[in-house]
């Protein structure tokens, strides 16, 4: 399964969304660090095992 987070720049930091049925929202300095935080927080928030999904991230086209 593939589930993809919007990153939106704000000043320092990166805002990232997921919308859909896994609905999220998290923040990171560095956008490296996107996909790992995205996939902690969904992980934490819905008991998922993260060997089951993959996430890629969309850098916002206004960021």
């Amino acid at each position: 399964m593939g589930i993809e987070a919007t990153a939106t720049r704000g000043g320092r930091w990166w805002f990232l969304k997921v919308e859909g049925p896994f609905e999220t929202a998290t923040q990171v300095r560095r956008l490296k660090d996107a996909p790992a935080m995205v996939k902690d927080s969904i992980v934490t928030l819905y008991e998922l095992n993260p060997s089951t999904f993959t996430v890629t991230v969309r850098q916002d086209e206004g960021s």
